[in-house]
């Protein structure tokens, strides 16, 4: 009996925490939208983007490298990060590009008629949630 009641209790924490989630993402959406707007006016003012992208990113992976993606074919990634880097010119910074990972800021570097080299900084939504580490992991906003 005691087993069943911790489970039920476990289960009504975490239904809890979703839907305080719910109620809070669009909040976060705009938070994280303001971020990344005001990270790319310093960035037009001259601001180092890979200094930025190091201290501000939210990509574990090229966040710790300035930003830097590498030099990458078209439909390698999402296709709304794909449509930013086909709008900018070398060395333009896009506005805001919205995917389910995120905002991010795109600097093209390098641009051919399959492959493109890019950095990027990442600002999730989500990270503005105050959800235990392990809740966050398979979040995504679509």
């Amino acid at each position: 009996m005691k087993i069943i009641i911790t489970l039920f209790v476990f289960s009504f924490s975490v239904v809890n925490i979703f839907a305080q989630t719910a109620i809070d993402l669009p909040k976060n959406e705009k938070k994280a939208l303001k971020q990344a707007e005001k990270l790319r006016k310093q960035l037009l003012r001259g601001a180092d983007f890979n200094e930025l992208a190091k201290k501000h990113s939210d990509d574990p992976g090229s966040g710790p490298h300035g930003g830097e993606m590498g030099s990458v074919q078209f439909r390698q990634f999402v296709p709304e990060y794909d449509s930013g880097v086909l709008a900018l010119n070398v060395g333009e910074i896009s506005k805001p590009v919205r995917t389910k990972f995120g905002y991010h800021l795109i600097e093209l570097l390098e641009k051919d008629e399959t492959t493109f080299t890019s950095r990027h900084i990442l600002i999730k939504p989500w990270k503005f949630l105050h959800l235990p580490e392990a809740l966050l992991i398979n979040l995504r906003i679509n």
